[in-house]
């Protein structure tokens, strides 16, 4: 492990009219069952009437302010410095998310295939992992693979939601993802196959999010000239007010291709927002930020971890005066306000491939756009499990 560094950074918020644009997308890597080579670094404040300067501080100095200047590392991609403040894509996404969904729940069901609303489930524990399998994961074919009939599951075994279990929590929600994601319930993104915009190239695509071999799978893809994305959320199925978030994940090699792991009001009344891993997939840096009060004020951590394509834990802590970023169960950074959100809010994973020419070229992007030797075709994010936990 690296000597841990921590920097607080103050930035200016610009808000654009009709939403914020895409782009703060940078960050993770692989895993082999050692122990993320990880560089941390601390928050940074923002707020429109915020002046620059800089400072360093102590891990527990959380709420100082400082300018956008980063610490100076040999090693650091220079494409993967921060956005400035604003261009943080998750935002209108997500709202554009949700009017695509409102939109889908007025339609037949034969019209929108899984999408649609149920009972809300806060009770726990709750597992909703099942035998019925999707796909088959070595496909090369550029699209969603088709179903398998159930009992065709035999490559994986069920989780156990205990494989999850954190000492000083209990487990009141966990998902799997061993059923067809229809029967999780989760909502999938891109409902008509709207374009996703705010830096991103193509368009969003239910087809895009599925299960299959025991794993929610979001793809980003290009096929017929065009590059398609998805993803999906727990907003039918499951909400928390604060408590802790875990997400056990994997990224493919893929070069401009972003994403985001994210906490959305219920409510829809945005903001807050908690966005506790966003990126690029190929990394190495991972951005966590909190958004509160109607003029977007804004916290970030960022953490440098090379270890992208093998299995972590990404997970946040929500409590009532801070919250806490994760990696693989071990606190990486960490915000503090004096009155953190309590509203309900649900967990959304998404992707896209960034575009060269767009508002946010001046970040990693896919090189001229269409695949190549350093961005493939087909790019999947592979969940194997998300859970919610409450303190014993």
């Amino acid at each position: 492990m690296t000597k841990r560094k921590l920097v607080t950074t103050s930035i200016a918020t610009l808000i654009v009219i009709g939403g914020l644009s895409l782009g703060a997308l940078h960050f993770l890597s692989q895993v082999n069952n050692s122990p993320p080579q990880a560089t941390k670094y601390a928050d940074r404040t923002t707020s429109p009437a915020d002046s620059p300067n800089t400072d360093n501080r102590s891990l527990a100095d959380t709420n100082s302010t400082s300018d956008n200047q980063q610490p100076s590392k040999s090693n650091q991609n220079t494409d993967n410095k921060p956005t400035p403040a604003g261009h943080n894509w998750v935002t209108q996404t997500m709202r554009h998310n949700h009017d695509q969904a409102q939109a889908a729940k007025q339609q037949p069901e034969r019209q929108r295939g899984s999408q649609g609303s149920t009972q809300r489930a806060n009770q726990s524990p709750r597992n909703n992992s099942s035998n019925n399998n999707s796909g088959n994961k070595n496909s090369s074919s550029p699209s969603q693979p088709q179903p398998v009939k159930s009992g065709d599951s035999a490559n994986h075994a069920n989780h156990d939601q205990n494989q999850a279990a954190i000492d000083g929590w209990q487990i009141d929600y966990f998902e799997g993802f061993d059923s067809s994601i229809k029967q999780t319930k989760w909502v999938q993104y891109g409902w008509g196959d709207p374009a996703v915009g705010h830096g991103c190239m193509g368009v969003m695509s239910q087809r895009n999010s599925f299960t299959q071999d025991g794993k929610l799978v979001i793809r980003t893809q290009y096929e017929n000239g065009q590059w398609s994305t998805g993803g999906a959320g727990s907003g039918d199925v499951f909400t928390a007010s604060r408590g802790r978030w875990e997400v056990r994940a994997k990224f493919p090699k893929a070069k401009g291709v972003g994403y985001a792991f994210l906490l959305w009001p219920k409510d829809e009344g945005w903001p807050p927002e908690i966005d506790f891993a966003e990126g690029r997939v190929n990394g190495p840096r991972i951005e966590a930020t909190y958004h509160w009060d109607p003029d977007n004020k804004q916290k970030q951590a960022f953490l440098d971890n090379h270890d992208m394509s093998g299995w972590h834990t990404y997970g946040v802590i929500v409590e009532k005066d801070h919250i806490i970023f994760t990696l693989d169960g071990k606190e990486w950074g960490r915000i503090k306000h004096p009155n953190v959100t309590d509203k309900q809010m649900f967990l959304g994973v998404q992707a896209g491939a960034m575009n060269p020419n767009g508002i946010n070229k001046h970040t990693e992007t896919v090189d001229g756009g269409v695949p190549n030797p350093l961005t493939p075709a087909v790019a999947d994010i592979e969940v194997d499990y998300v859970a919610h936990y409450v303190r014993k």
